[in-house]
This record gives C-alpha cells, structure tokens and sequence, in this order.
C-alpha cells in the first residue's frame, strides 16, 4: 500500500540528511558556536575535550594508527569549501593548529587539529 499526500512531496535520504546537517547538528541554537577558520567565519561543532586528559608526552606510543589531537572541528563543507591537506598549519579562532586529519562525508568535514607555535 502507498499512501501519497497532496502538497507533500518525499524526499531522499541525502536531501533529508543535509537538512537535518543544517537544521539540528550545526545549528547555533543546537550544537554549534560561530569559529573563525583561517579568516572564514562559520558555524561549527568543537571538541576540545582531549586537552584536559592528556597527562603524557605527546611522542608516547602513537605510532600505530592512533593519533592524539587538541581540536576536533566539525562543519559544512558548504561553510569552508577546501579539503585541507594534512601537515598544514591553519588558524582557528586566532590561535595556530597542524592539520593531522581531515574527512569529509556527506558534506560534513572533521578535521583533527594540533597545536603549534606561532
């Protein structure tokens, strides 16, 4: 049995996806605060709580696929349309980051940021 709806057209599972990206995950009166990344400003989710439980050597047994970050920032990809390379240095927020990954999927882009000196 189908049932139709006049005026209510069904969209797909991405179209669904990318509004739901828009209106609920990266939405500032939901999960998101406004950043600044490398002098574009956007809506974005931050993690930043690997900072406060690192208490070894930053050089210590991650040489197996596991990598330890400062940031993780979450956005659209719409909002910062670059793929950003590993090992480059990006400013968020004024302050200076290495890049040690970068996704994209769906048009959502995490990227694990390092701190450096300035």
């Amino acid at each position: 049995m189908h049932l139709f709806f006049i005026g209510y057209s069904m969209s797909s599972f991405k179209e669904q996806l990318a509004r739901d990206v828009k209106q609920v995950f990266i939405n500032t009166n939901e999960f998101a605060d406004y950043h600044i990344l490398d002098g574009i400003e956007l809506d974005c989710v931050v993690n930043s709580n690997s900072i406060g439980n690192r208490q070894y050597n930053r050089s210590s047994s991650f040489n197996e696929g596991i990598f330890e970050y400062d940031i993780e920032v979450i956005y659209k990809f719409d909002d910062y349309p670059y793929r950003i390379v590993y090992g480059n240095n990006i400013e968020f927020d004024g302050v200076h980051y290495k890049v040690i990954n970068f996704a994209e999927d769906d048009s959502v882009c995490t990227l694990k940021l390092v701190g450096v000196a300035a």
